[in-house]
């Protein structure tokens, strides 16, 4: 759509509403982490805004700009440009890019563990907020201060915060804006070890995202919820009724989000979400849904030129078919993560240089599990005339 109308506006000859065109073009680039292809738009951008005498389409041009560079964690040049953006807008009156602004600050000192500073920021841009009337930025930034406070052990402060963006929520009627902030606040209530308030904040969280149709965050949310369920059944006897039933509630989650997610039509979302699901099932010992779920994870990066994931993914798909004692189909998936690791360890991009080395590593740990697993599973297959499928079923059984 913004490559549409960047061209339509080209046409008439019309350079504000080609800029506006790419930096919103620009933004899509930074939400993709395509950094290169954002800075030149957002840079494209300012140029034409400089020509036409727009300066907030200039000073929304520098914010877009600071976000690439934070995001690279350039933090210097992004903190430049944060600040020239905001003495623009506060040159110009507009209060909503001044708050932009400086939420970006308070991101920026967060990030670098500056957390006086951003809270700081933080306060600024939530009570810049409250004048313009903006709720659901105000919750988000008091969630941001909330973490910036919680950093530095101002645990009453902290709490405030979060409870009055908790409040805020009951407010806001966008349903998708209102499905992030109850997120956000259950995974800090999580953190916490509030049980309860996790509980309740992503369970309206998930009802939240399933209200506004977002397939992918609910799924996410879901296992999110279950992970919180999870955590509460390693603080409980394992024979008591509440363990049990916190096993059930894991259990009816994963295969809610699995549901859900068969419904999502972006394939790097759908192998994101199904790997994840994956790994659940996994810490829960269900092998057999494990593997199901990782196998579609897989199948779905078969186009995608992501070739970590894809590595990641056949690893943990070895992990669950060794522990079903398949042992043929667990040592061809770890040799083609294995291929594909050795392949990413070579690469000139440090970064995936090094996650190809953990990875090669992780793989020969695993190998080595295999072979010790195999080499008792076949002892007993021998002496009690199994076959290894046979055997696994033995070990599953309650008896």
């Amino acid at each position: 759509a913004f490559i549409e109308a960047k061209q339509a506006y080209a046409n008439i000859s019309h350079n504000l509403g080609v800029g506006a065109a790419l930096t919103g073009l620009a933004s899509v680039y930074r939400a993709q982490a395509k950094y290169s292809e954002a800075m030149e738009m957002f840079n494209e951008a300012e140029e034409l805004q400089r020509g036409v005498s727009n300066d907030n389409g200039v000073a929304n041009s520098l914010l877009g700009q600071a976000r690439v560079r934070l995001a690279q964690g350039a933090f210097a040049e992004a903190e430049g440009l944060f600040h020239r953006s905001k003495a623009i807008h506060s040159r110009t009156g507009n209060k909503d890019g001044v708050k932009n602004a400086l939420a970006g600050l308070g991101e920026l000192h967060q990030d670098q563990g500056n957390h006086a500073e951003a809270e700081r920021f933080y306060d600024q841009a939530q009570a810049a907020c409250m004048v313009l009337g903006d709720e659901t930025g105000r919750a988000r930034d008091l969630i941001s201060l909330a973490k910036a406070r919680q950093s530095q052990s101002k645990s009453k402060e902290a709490e405030e915060s979060m409870d009055e963006a908790r409040a805020i929520c009951t407010r806001i009627g966008s349903s998708q804006d209102r499905a992030w902030i109850l997120r956000s606040l259950g995974t800090m209530y999580n953190e916490q070890s509030r049980d309860a308030d996790a509980e309740d904040c992503y369970s309206r969280a998930e009802k939240a995202f399933g209200d506004a149709g977002d397939d992918l965050r609910q799924a996410e949310t879901r296992i999110l919820l279950s992970e919180l369920y999870i955590s509460q059944s390693k603080r409980s006897e394992p024979n008591d009724s509440l363990h049990q039933t916190l096993k059930s509630k894991v259990k009816g989650l994963l295969d809610e989000a699995r549901e859900i997610s068969t419904r999502i039509d972006h394939s790097p979302s759908r192998a994101r979400i199904f790997r994840r699901l994956g790994e659940q099932y996994f810490t829960q010992s269900l092998y057999k849904d494990a593997e199901e779920a990782l196998k579609i994870s897989e199948s779905e990066l078969a186009d995608v030129g992501e070739e970590q994931m894809k590595a990641e993914v056949l690893a943990l798909l070895s992990g669950a078919k060794m522990r079903q004692f398949k042992f043929g189909e667990a040592e061809t998936c770890l040799t083609q993560a294995r291929a594909t690791f050795a392949q990413l360890a070579n690469a000139e991009d440090q970064t995936a240089a090094l996650e190809g080395l953990n990875g090669l590593e992780n793989v020969k740990a695993m190998a080595g599990s295999l072979d010790n697993l195999r080499t008792v599973v076949e002892a007993f297959c021998h002496q009690n005339g199994l076959s290894p499928s046979e055997a696994y079923e033995v070990s599953i059984s309650p008896d």
